[in-house]
């Protein structure tokens, strides 16, 4: 266990209290007055009280460079047991430059019982794990917070995502480059923008994201629900992604592949991008606070292919039928209920 790792468990057993980084003037809490028992063999990563943040960031200091990054961080932590009901809080927009946890480089991890309030930027970051379990988060942020992604996966494998409620301000939950065999179920989403495969391909990337199913999410006044997202210029792929047994509540757009994502203004368009195939919608049911509940916006370069559209019932939230708006799309479409109508969508 690393040095910085074994610096964060010691955190996490203290009472509510602020704990910073400032080595200069920081008090010295010995963990044992705390009720931890450090012989070896006995599981003290527990939180059961509250970690707050330092009330001003510009304190919290030290020569690493992944302080201005990270307010905590766990590296190398094979084994890795974190529960206990506690609530991590980040004191809001003051913190919203950082992500508030990051577990990396380790295996066989579990968070359970956690609690996420006002965090910093990305709540939870998943980053380079090989067989994750996370189950019963709440993440709470307000709905115009910026970039705060409540859990987010990066180059991780073997991920199962269970029975957890997210709003915040961005992605309820975000899935990026060299994420693969993830399980995601039973979800409350919203506010948020959804659950998101991607983005993908920025700046040139070659990105890979591989066998992801999504089920059982509920998404409740979200700007997006099931969406895949790429730049123009990457390569790669995202492919073998199914979402199933979506429920959607007034969503601004609820299923939607955008394969011209784009945060700013000017971006150009490009002969290459991130392929996007195998991909299946299955039972998605609910209302659209647009009358476009369904967008497919894929690549001239680079078409969807083997898209799957599979039983989906959406209605506008007036209860009025709702449109599908595609191109360069190719697929199936099967079920009985097909509303909207996805003529849109050549059929292969």
């Amino acid at each position: 266990m690393e040095f910085f790792a074994s610096i964060f468990l010691i955190a996490l057993l203290l009472p509510p209290l602020v704990v910073t980084a400032q080595f200069n003037s920081s008090p010295v809490y010995n963990v044992v007055d705390f009720g931890a028992v450090g012989d070896g063999i006995t599981d003290d990563t527990n939180i059961s009280g509250e970690i707050v943040a330092e009330e001003n960031p510009s304190r919290w200091k030290c020569s690493d460079d992944d302080c201005e990054k990270y307010w905590i961080q766990i590296n190398h932590v094979d084994g890795l047991r974190l529960y206990g009901g506690g609530t991590i809080y980040g004191r809001g927009y003051k913190w919203w430059t950082m992500a508030a946890l990051e577990i990396s480089h380790s295996e066989d991890v579990e968070l359970t019982d956690l609690n996420f309030k006002d965090n910093p930027r990305m709540h939870l970051v998943l980053n380079n794990l090989k067989s994750v379990f996370v189950s019963k988060i709440n993440i709470d942020a307000p709905e115009h917070s910026p970039n705060t992604d409540g859990i987010h996966l990066s180059g991780s494998t073997n991920v199962t995502i269970d029975d957890c409620l997210i709003r915040t301000g961005d992605d309820c939950i975000s899935i990026v480059n060299g994420t693969a065999d993830v399980s995601i179920n039973r979800i409350v989403c919203g506010p948020g923008h959804g659950v998101s495969i991607g983005s993908l391909g920025k700046h040139g990337a070659n990105d890979k994201v591989n066998n992801i199913y999504i089920s059982n999410v509920v998404f409740h006044k979200s700007k997006n629900g099931a969406r895949i997202k790429s730049w123009q210029g990457g390569s790669g792929y995202a492919r073998n992604i199914t979402f199933e047994k979506i429920t959607s509540i007034d969503v601004e757009n609820p299923v939607i592949i955008d394969q011209y994502y784009c945060d700013h203004q000017h971006c150009k368009t490009h002969d290459s991008a991130v392929e996007i195939y195998d991909i299946t919608f299955r039972e998605v049911l609910g209302t659209s606070q647009n009358r476009v509940s369904v967008t497919f916006e894929c690549s001239e370069a680079v078409p969807c292919r083997n898209v799957l559209v599979d039983d989906i019932y959406l209605l506008s939230k007036h209860h009025k039928s709702t449109t599908s708006d595609c191109t360069n799309v190719f697929g199936k479409i099967q079920g009985k209920q097909r509303v909207p109508l996805i003529s849109c969508l050549t059929q292969t």
